[in-house]
């Protein structure tokens, strides 16, 4: 069996171990403090960007109402004008048909009165050959007869 002295080194060197032990526990409590402290730092920091991304998110939201409403004023915008040139454009239409309208009704007129200058032209030109052939038949029976 053991004696008192081997009790003794074995008791040292178990507080010897438990010492170490002890430091190293205390060390290692150190190091949880300040990875709490770090932890909560970080917690800090992130909530902090929480609150900042709520932020940005909310002026994200502000700015996409804003386009929203561009959007409809350009849309209403757009539609006045696209009324407005279809308007100007029915009012040109209307204005060009009456023209249109004149100008083919004074055709209307021209043709009528085209017609029978044409025809009598045409008549005069076959009297006119006419009086020549009967000039000409004159002329040979006058030669004839002399």
């Amino acid at each position: 069996m053991l004696d008192k002295r081997d009790l003794e080194a074995i008791a040292q060197l178990f507080d010897g171990r438990f010492d170490q032990l002890d430091k190293r526990l205390d060390q290692m409590d150190n190091r949880f403090e300040q990875m709490e402290v770090r932890l909560d730092q970080m917690d800090n920091r992130f909530e902090q960007m929480e609150v900042r991304l709520d932020q940005m998110d909310s002026r994200f939201e502000q700015i996409d109402s804003r386009f929203d409403q561009m959007e409809d004023m350009i849309g209403k915008a757009i539609d006045r004008s696209e009324e407005f040139l279809l308007d100007e454009l029915d009012r040109y239409d209307r204005k060009y048909e009456r023209q249109f309208d004149k100008v083919n009704s004074r055709l209307d007129v021209l043709e009528q009165l085209y017609r029978p200058a044409k025809t009598e032209a045409d008549t005069i030109e076959i009297l006119l050959k006419t009086i020549a052939d009967h000039g000409q038949r004159i002329s040979r029976l006058e030669k004839l007869m002399a």
